[in-house]
């Protein structure tokens, strides 16, 4: 109930200020943000700014850190936006509501089952606006998954009084059951007015299996495993590398991880196989195989698991990635569906990269099941987190320069077949469309040829010719499909591009990796469950 001084003047011509009861609503909005969160679940939130009409910081990230948007009439990367336009693109990273006529960004948590978040409730309102004393906040969820508790009180039998402009309250959250579907804690006035709205996204998990897989060079048998087993070790061991994927990374995005204990390594001779094109001797590091578009020894192609032939992302050049999986499959078969962590002592070099490069993943994550840990990230997990990350198919949050976003526009414009990014979309779902109804036509010819009484040799050659065409426009269908979630991977985000290693995201390049974002988490734990599963 709220308490408004306003002026009278009566017929006598006299003025007298009254205070009265605004019986109507509690009129103030309520924030939630996590305290001394250091990754232990999942946190996706926003502060507003004085007056509640723009969010000033996302992921305690300044809006200012933007650097560059997606750009909303020609769909590709540009810097220079405005603040309306970063606050439109911004705003579309959250489910949103309305209060008090003002757009409410919310707060968005993935807590596991018995895990507790610690949070802040902070009061917005008119500041002119006080409150009657008997004025409170409390709390409308489903209380059997989970408890709301502040001061020794629980659920809807709390109550945040006192309420003004400015007023904080720290509450805590504690997950008890496992939900697969997303859910709500909702703040309430005493009048039963929503104020504030948490989401509370499904915590149940996805597996990730991990085969950590040791690089080492070739000497004698008894060796190459001792050295297979102690770098093994380096990298489990220093750093704790399963509880930090399991309690303060991958876990924020309901992915589970498990290690085995299997030994399998990758033995390195320089003498055989072009392994020494992918080595720099002088350096004694790895590097990728830049052999020229005109050049006479060229690599063999990669082939995806949908048969298409490619190199890399560029024409000139094969990834020591791409010739670590094909040893790797050639050695151990294809039987694992989760990710291969490949770890060497050795570091990169790369003319091009001026960073000290401690990992990388395919520049185009969607189905690649491999990551190189060098030298300089082995005793890091949490860069093996940001490998991972991309192995799931996130990408930086940051350009690196210019040349970069450049790069990714034309991937987009090629992507989006030159056209806006929506009406690309659109064409090639027609393409698939009209490729499953060619199918339907195609299987309904055979089954009349199959039909028939009397079947010819003619018969069974069209059988054979249709059932063939049959896979190779399935494989498009695959490719078109494929095309479809890597257009979507570019402008993941809304379309947001930061500063590089100004957040606390776990794919920006910074010492600070605590956080993923909510459309992260979103991707990554699907991409778990369709391709590694």
């Amino acid at each position: 109930m709220a308490l408004t001084t306003f002026t009278v003047t009566f017929e006598d011509g006299e003025s007298k200020s009254v205070t009265a009861d605004i019986k109507d609503n509690l009129e103030a909005i309520a924030t939630i943000a996590p305290i001394k969160d250091k990754g232990t679940y999942g946190v996706d939130w926003c502060t507003m700014d004085e007056d509640f009409s723009n969010i000033k910081t996302f992921q305690k990230t300044d809006v200012s850190k933007i650097s560059y948007v997606l750009d909303a009439t020609t769909g590709r990367f540009k810097t220079g936006a405005s603040i309306e336009e970063k606050q439109a693109l911004l705003v579309k990273q959250y489910e949103t509501t309305t209060y008090l006529d003002k757009t409410y960004p919310l707060t968005w948590l993935n807590l596991p089952q018995g895990k507790t978040a610690t949070l802040e409730v902070t009061i917005w309102c008119d500041k002119k606006l006080s409150f009657d004393k008997n004025d409170y906040i409390t709390f409308n969820h489903n209380a059997g998954n989970f408890k709301v508790s502040f001061k020794g009180t629980d659920n809807d039998a709390i109550q945040l009084n006192k309420v003004k402009k400015g007023k904080t309250y720290t509450i805590t959250i504690t997950a008890l059951n496992t939900i697969a579907t997303k859910e709500y804690i909702t703040l309430v006035t005493n009048d039963g007015v929503e104020v504030g709205k948490i989401e509370m996204a499904a915590n149940n998990t996805v597996d990730l299996a991990v085969k950590i897989i040791p690089v080492v060079f070739k000497s004698n048998a008894a060796e190459e495993r001792t050295d297979a087993t102690a770098l093994k070790t380096k990298t489990l061991n220093e750093t704790t590398l399963l509880e930090t994927l399991n309690t303060q990374s991958l876990n924020q995005m309901g992915i589970k991880c498990s290690i085995n204990n299997a030994l399998e390594y990758i033995v390195v001779d320089l003498t055989t196989n072009n392994w020494a094109n992918y080595y720099d001797t002088p350096k004694n590091s790895f590097k990728n195989w830049h052999y020229g578009a005109g050049a006479t020894s060229k690599p063999a192609p990669s082939v995806n698991e949908d048969g298409k032939k490619s190199y890399t992302a560029r024409s000139t050049e094969k990834f020591v990635l791409d010739k670590l999986e094909e040893a790797y499959y050639a050695k151990y078969g294809k039987t694992h569906k989760g990710a291969l962590v490949f770890v060497t002592d050795k570091d990169f070099t790369d003319s091009n990269i001026t960073d000290i490069i401690q990992g990388y993943s395919q520049t185009d994550p969607l189905r690649s099941q491999g990551t190189i840990i060098f030298n300089s990230g082995i005793t890091n997990a949490k860069v093996i987190a940001h490998e991972l990350g991309h192995m799931l198919g996130l990408e930086h949050t940051f350009f690196k320069d210019a040349t970069e976003a450049a790069d990714t526009n034309d991937t987009i414009d090629s992507l989006a077949l030159r056209k806006n990014i929506s009406e690309g979309q659109q064409e090639i779902e027609d393409a698939i469309a009209y490729a499953e109804s060619y199918i339907e036509d195609l299987e309904k010819d055979i089954i009349g040829i199959k039909t028939k009484d009397n079947i010819t040799n003619n018969d069974k050659i069209t059988i054979r010719d249709k059932e063939a065409d049959i896979n190779e426009v399935k494989k498009s269908i695959q490719h078109y499909k494929d095309n479809l979630k890597r257009l979507a991977i570019k402008v993941a985000g809304s379309g947001i591009k930061t500063i590089k290693g100004s957040t606390n995201n776990f794919m920006d390049y910074t010492t600070s990796r605590v956080y993923f974002y909510r459309h992260q988490a979103e991707i990554a734990k699907k991409e778990c469950k369709e391709f590694y599963n």
